[in-house]
């Protein structure tokens, strides 16, 4: 349970972008400065983590695509054989 509430976080947070002064921000509220500087570096990667996790869900979606793929071309191969030595 953080004893922050997320909006004191978000204006901290849109504080030192505008200062660009972690330090500042965090004696101007009364905080350590490694508290402030978690919050800025952890609201800084969630972009990033968004995209990996989209990534990562895409490489899935793709691997299990592909090994579909080739499980219907190898069917369609067969198929296409058994119907071709019908026709002869």
């Amino acid at each position: 349970m953080s004893k922050y509430s997320p909006e004191l976080k978000a204006q901290i947070i849109k504080e030192v972008g505008e200062t660009k002064n972690i330090v500042a921000v965090a004696k101007a509220h009364n905080l350590n400065h490694k508290t402030v500087w978690s919050w800025v570096n952890r609201k800084r990667i969630e972009p990033e983590m968004a995209s990996y996790k989209k990534v990562t869900e895409l490489q899935r979606k793709l691997s299990a695509l592909t090994l579909e793929n080739q499980i219907l071309k190898d069917l369609l191969k067969k198929t296409n054989q058994a119907w071709l030595s019908e026709c002869k």
